[in-house]
């Protein structure tokens, strides 16, 4: 199929919720240009979602084992059923794990030398919003292996390192879109979300988010394009500002 065939059929796999042959569509767009041309915005959104879907699903089980793990603790009760079932359950939370780290290393591998790279070229405008949107992603994907990685895990740190750089190279490229841009807004959650759960800097978090939310109230009446989706994100900053704001009071 030729690149607006594998478009369509991403986004109709998107809509069946087919997210693994949506990738698989989307890699198709990728490679057949090689270094050709950038993604187009829609081309971007639909790599993000692909990606995203990938790897929640088996974030969501990780939860789920890890909730199953914690019950079988917290039975004191010793038994050879119960030590076969900690077992199993540690066996299974393996493999979720290396699909996590198979998918997250896959990301960071196609952005940084597929994607990256061809940001600027053919003249292409929001070049910066690009990179905050590519930046972005490598700070998210690692961030999901440094929450799925236990304190003693000596993968931990570097996680977190890599994901700690991406976000404020991100940052740095989007200091220029504007208080209300819904893509920084969207990296300005992220990263403070970062803070508050991997750094455990509450005060960092709410100084992150506070700054951003109380930058686009000042200007959300000039641009009503951006308002529908940044006021979403927006909400997102007060929410999470709220919560932390109580706890570090207290």
């Amino acid at each position: 199929m030729d690149e607006n065939q594998n478009v369509f059929m991403a986004k109709v796999t998107e809509q069946a919720e087919r997210y693994d042959d949506m990738k698989a569509y989307v890699m198709a767009v990728i490679e057949s240009e090689g270094v050709k041309r950038p993604l187009t915005s829609e081309e971007r959104h639909l790599f993000s979602v692909a990606y995203k879907n990938i790897v929640g699903v088996r974030r969501a089980a990780l939860r789920v084992i890890s909730g199953m793990e914690d019950r079988l603790n917290d039975d004191e009760e010793e038994s050879e059923a119960k030590t076969r079932k900690s077992s199993i359950l540690k066996e299974y939370r393996d493999i979720v794990e290396k699909e996590v780290v198979t998918i997250c290393g896959d990301v960071d591998r196609i952005v940084r030398e597929q994607l990256l790279p061809k940001v600027g070229a053919e003249d292409e405008k929001d070049v910066n919003q690009v990179k905050v949107f590519y930046h972005k992603m490598i700070g998210d994907y690692h961030r999901y292996l440094a929450e799925m990685y236990s304190n003693d895990n000596p993968d931990r740190p570097t996680a977190i390192d890599a994901s700690r750089a991406a976000y404020k190279e991100a940052m740095n490229a989007g200091k220029d879109l504007g208080p209300l841009n819904s893509v920084y807004l969207g990296l300005v959650l992220n990263f403070s979300v970062f803070y508050y759960e991997l750094e455990e800097d509450v005060k960092e978090a709410c100084r992150l988010a506070r700054e951003a939310f109380d930058a686009a109230y000042a200007v959300m009446d000039e641009d009503p394009n951006e308002n529908k989706e940044s006021a979403l994100i927006m909400q997102l900053l007060r929410d999470n500002l709220t919560l932390w704001s109580a706890e570090d009071r207290d």
